[in-house]
């Protein structure tokens, strides 16, 4: 019976049952086991470090100031970390709460060591580690009571266990004399790392990134003695791994002696090539140990010094660029400023010819001046800045869009009228006579709807000019403005130029119809590049209501008896582009998705390179009219087309019409801060080579050759 009964439960017993009886099983034998587990893993956390505070006196006397030490005790083969880890571990965290007559307490970090664990470098210290920390007291003569709840994690070869400990410390209100610990307190002061120290000093910190995508910081360090195995500790550069030493070279002067130390820098502890984030203009906190001595420098990052004969070569690229600007299709409305504002010279005096091209060419220098000041600025607030990056902001467009129309109504003789003429000529007032301030405001415009179109020479100018400091940024502006101001500067030369042109009369009726075309067509394409940044609905909303203002000056035009009705409808109804914009923002704004982002472009390229393909990267906007230009006389042509497909590239567009931070982080790890853009990636290129900004097929055939 028994046996039976037996057989009978083995069928009924599924697999699944058994499994969830065993599981049933082991748990409870674990909860048997359990409060000895968690005294064992509860002694292993409490005895592989011991923490207490000291003070470097026993009484507080009349001090507001005192020095204590924290004392973190690690067994050996253990370690904590410092202030910045350099992996994902977390350093030292202090609760001062429930300390009584605490004002403030300030960590001074000693200088850590590069400790190594499975090829991973982190910064911290080994066996035993001691803190100073200024204390201030909030009042004299009352006792400091101390509680510091303490959170560090310390690691050996294999386990990290959290650290949570709570120590004290009470100095009474005594007098002032120095402690038994006081000479260990002021050992650890003395070797902290120093601010200033007149034997070694930070001189400078420089970002190199070469071909092959190997980047570095180079510190320029002076030093009056040999330096003794100098370690780099670098803070600030989030994302990126700095390695150890990788070079140094030491020159000799009479005060003592220059060296450049290069710190490798990658993307993570794996040290793999790539091209890391371009630091140039970040500021990093840098701590150099040589010896016994340290010092720590917060420092601006820089480009490496160039020759002078290269720089002289930039200044002459932005003066060539400048002059190019010219006759590039978005200072097409400027160019027909110019020429109409020649003709009003016609019949009159030299000296007059020179006085008003004289002011004409002061504005357009000062404005260029005044636009190299703003990325100074930009970079001293921390923010990103590029060649045309203006061209993302609706509101300037819609500002842009509605100077236009009111230029386009002026010149179609639709007003006359002197208040909105300054307004929207920038200080312009047209008839048989111009006013100083429309001579010397014309640069500006200039200016602004020159900065999308970017001839070969002024890209590669203005990118060494944002890659440089104040001075270089400043001189290659200057010269950039001086270049588009080479027409006017080689009339005030030959005046009689301007002189013979015919009187103003009639015919200038005609002329100015034809350049009011020029001012609207500028506007459509505008209008034609927020269609890329805002919905097209709204787009559509903003045009006609700059339409609506031509139609309004066409009324006072026609109908002339209530001038002052005009005026106020078109100064509200010039309001409505930006009051549609604001409804656009409030809620989420409806962005034209990219061809490519950076992260899917980065996965095709490295998918493409493994298997031996070829990746031309397009870097476009519609606001780039250069890059219309190449791709319509290049890019899209079937000789350039049957050469790529040939040779077995991909081409790969990503759209900087509207703002992307990674993008501009793309063009900045090449040193680049505007468009256009090409680079080209083969199994010789792994890391890509940048093309020229105006492209041809020869350029195109030799870059393939070479990425093969």
């Amino acid at each position: 019976m028994g046996y039976l009964l037996m057989v009978d439960l083995k069928k009924r017993i599924t697999h699944k049952s058994f499994l969830e009886a065993a599981f049933l099983f082991l748990s409870v034998l674990s909860l048997l086991f359990f409060p000895l587990q968690s005294s064992a893993l509860f002694e292993a956390e409490s005895g592989v470090s011991n923490a207490k505070l000291i003070s470097s006196v026993s009484g507080e006397g009349d001090q507001t100031i005192i020095w204590i030490g924290l004392d973190i005790d690690l067994k050996p083969g253990w370690k904590t970390y410092w202030r910045t880890p350099g992996t994902s571990a977390y350093s030292l965290k202090i609760d001062w709460s429930e300390s009584q007559n605490l004002k403030s307490a300030d960590i001074y970090w000693p200088v850590p060591d590069k400790i190594e664990s499975l090829k991973v470098i982190a910064n911290g210290y080994k066996d035993d580690v001691f803190i100073p920390i200024k204390i201030t007291l909030k009042k004299r003569h009352i006792p400091l009571s101390l509680k510091a709840k303490l959170d560090y994690l310390v690691c050996d070869s294999g386990n990290c266990i959290p650290q949570s400990k709570t120590v004290t410390l009470v100095i009474p209100d005594r007098p002032s004399l120095p402690s038994a610990d006081a000479t260990e307190i002021a050992s650890a002061i003395k070797h902290l790392p120093e601010k200033n120290n007149p034997d070694l000093s930070i001189k400078s910190a420089q970002f190199i990134q070469n071909e092959n995508a190997e980047s570095y910081l180079r510190l320029v360090v002076f030093h009056t003695t040999p330096l003794v195995t100098p370690e780099v500790f670098v803070e600030g550069g989030q994302r990126l791994f700095f390695d150890d030493v990788y070079a140094i070279r030491t020159v000799s002067n009479t005060d003592g002696k220059i060296s450049t130390i290069d710190v490798p820098i990658y993307k993570s502890a794996k040290r793999e090539l790539g091209r890391t984030q371009n630091l140039i203009g970040k500021t990093l906190t840098v701590t150099l140990e040589s010896g016994d001595e340290a010092v720590e420098k917060t420092i601006l990052v820089t480009p490496p010094p160039i020759s002078l004969q290269a720089t002289l070569l930039m200044y002459g690229f932005a003066f060539l660029g400048g002059f190019i600007l010219n006759f590039m299709p978005c200072v097409l409305p400027v160019i027909l400023l110019k020429i109409f504002s020649l003709t009003t010279y016609g019949g009159a005096s030299s000296s007059a010819v020179r006085s008003a091209l004289f002011l004409s060419v002061m504005g357009i220098l000062s404005s260029f001046i005044i636009l190299g000041l703003v990325p100074i600025l930009l970079n001293l607030l921390g923010i990103s800045f590029g060649w045309g990056m203006q061209f993302q902001e609706p509101i300037f467009l819609v500002f842009m869009m509605l100077i236009l129309t009111l230029f386009t109504a002026n010149f179609w003789g639709f007003y006359e009228i002197i208040l909105p003429a300054k307004v929207a000529a920038l200080g312009y007032k047209y008839g048989d006579k111009q006013g100083n301030a429309g001579h010397f405001l014309s640069g500006m415009f200039a200016t602004l709807l020159a900065t999308p179109c970017s001839a070969p020479y002024l890209g590669t100018a203005v990118t060494f000019a944002l890659s440089r400091g104040p001075l270089e940024i400043l001189l290659v502006f200057f010269f950039l403005g001086l270049g588009l101001s080479l027409p006017f500067i080689l009339v005030m030369i030959y005046p009689k130029v301007a002189t013979y042109l015919p009187k103003p009369g009639k015919w200038m009726i005609a002329f100015k119809q034809i350049l009011g075309w020029g001012f609207f067509f500028t506007m459509l394409w505008l209008f034609y590049v927020l269609t890329s940044q805002v919905s097209l609905v709204k787009a559509l909303m903003i045009l006609s209501a700059l339409l609506l203002i031509i139609f309004i000056f066409w009324l006072h035009h026609r109908f002339p008896s209530h001038r002052r009705l005009y005026l106020l409808s078109a100064l509200a109804i010039s309001t409505l582009p930006f009051l549609i914009l604001s409804l656009e923002y409030m809620k989420k704004q409806e962005v034209a998705v990219q061809t490519q982002n950076v992260q899917q472009v980065a996965n095709i390229i490295k998918s493409d390179l493994k298997a031996g393909k070829l990746v031309l990267v397009d870097v476009t906007a519609d606001w780039c009219l250069t890059c219309k230009v190449n791709e319509f006389f290049v890019l899209d042509t079937e000789e350039v087309k049957n050469l790529m497909k040939a040779n077995g590239v991909a081409l790969i567009k990503i759209d900087w019409t509207s703002k992307d931070p990674e993008v501009y982080e793309y063009l900045k790890s090449f040193n680049r801060n505007g468009i256009p853009f090409y680079v080209i990636y083969g199994p010789h290129l792994l890391y890509g080579q940048p093309l020229p900004q105006i492209l041809t097929f020869s350029i195109m055939d030799e870059a393939i050759k070479k990425a093969k």
